[in-house]
């Protein structure tokens, strides 16, 4: 344990813990570990305010907008039967042998096993209105957290040069608006970690799961190791993108309009480019690197610090890829292009006929 708190482990060779949290004589703020408690009980704090927000507010609207509150097939539930629910648990998608070989077993027809699966599986897909729902919610928070984020960074010198996110480090203060945007942030973060097991589940699972997990130690080790300017930019560009994504889906359950649909998910899609495949790696990353590098020099957790952040840069480019999928689907109208990130329980190829553009994107964002 002293190892791994050891000042060798985290710091440069001439700065000390000591150094590193004594306080300020002006009574500015020095970031301290103690601090990320507050992050956990905005954390508390935003599962409340999701449940409140979706019970009193997004649950009646898309009610009264007429979305779906049960998914397909769920008013005619399949008949139980033990044989084919102990293979559904280990194989929801079993091969064609595979099924003929239950339906001789069963003394089924092969297209009545096909049909159970199907029907098992719809069973457990969201409602459109659970998805409009989760994406309202995302949709409301991320659009407030970038107001909010923009608002209280725009002012800083280092959201215009990012080297002086290093310059003067370590001896560094925090002011109060900073502090409550990182813990706000990471407090969202904290609540996320929860929900991913309880909202709809996407195929990018495991990269949803190591994102949130990434960005919570990211968002932690920043702060106890005063890496706050360099941690908030990240957190801001990574918002960006958020609001036009959400709003996509949102549009997309929720109205006729596919024209307006169509027109943000390019948004979305020049959004992330920009931020996320520009801005992010050649500004931010850069920054990390190579000015931290000149400014502070290499040691240990710099090397673990900016690991982090290339792990975050390889999921930016996993996803887009996803997202060009999603695009190419759209517009060649391939029912054989199947959208990487659709929902866990159902690809667009099983629900039927109607498996054109519309589809693809109803089910990929």
């Amino acid at each position: 344990m002293d190892a791994l708190l050891s000042e060798e482990m985290w710091l440069p060779a001439n700065i000390s813990w000591a150094r590193l949290y004594a306080s300020r004589p002006d009574g500015r703020l020095t970031p301290r570990p103690v601090h990320l408690t507050m992050s956990l009980a905005c954390g508390l704090a935003f599962c409340l305010l999701r449940y409140l927000v979706e019970t009193f507010l997004l649950f009646p609207l898309g009610r009264r907008w007429g979305l779906a509150d049960a998914p397909k097939d769920a008013v005619r539930p399949v008949t139980p039967n033990k044989r084919l629910d102990a293979v559904f648990r280990l194989n929801r998608r079993p091969t064609v042998d595979q099924m003929s070989a239950l339906a001789g077993e069963l003394g089924w027809s092969d297209k009545s096993v096909a049909n159970w699966f199907r029907r098992k599986r719809n069973q457990l897909k969201s409602s459109t209105l659970r998805k409009f729902v989760e994406s309202a919610w995302f949709f409301l928070h991320y659009s407030c957290i970038l107001v909010y984020g923009f608002a209280v960074l725009v002012g800083k010198d280092y959201f215009w040069d990012a080297r002086y996110c290093w310059i003067g480090w370590p001896d560094q203060a925090v002011d109060a608006d900073i502090y409550w945007y990182y813990m706000i942030s990471l407090g969202y973060y904290w609540s996320a970690m929860y929900y991913i097991f309880t909202d709809v589940k996407h195929k990018d699972f495991a990269e949803m799961l190591i994102h949130h997990v990434v960005t919570v130690c990211l968002m932690s080790f920043s702060w106890c190791l005063n890496y706050v300017r360099i941690g908030a930019l990240v957190v801001l560009i990574h918002d960006v993108v958020d609001p036009f994504m959400h709003l996509t889906k949102c549009l997309t359950y929720a109205s006729s309009n596919t024209r307006l649909r169509d027109i943000m998910f390019v948004v979305f899609m020049v959004c992330w480019i920009v931020t996320r495949l520009t801005i992010y790696p050649f500004w931010v990353v850069y920054s990390a690197m190579f000015h931290s590098w000149t400014i502070i020099g290499p040691f240990r957790s710099w090397y673990m610090f900016n690991g982090c952040l290339l792990v975050l840069q390889v999921l930016h480019v996993i996803w887009f890829y996803f997202i060009l999928r999603i695009a190419l689907s759209v517009v060649t109208q391939d029912p054989n292009t199947k959208d990487s990130r659709s929902d866990s329980e159902m690809s667009a190829a099983e629900d039927g006929p109607d498996n054109k553009g519309d589809s693809q994107l109803k089910k990929g964002l």
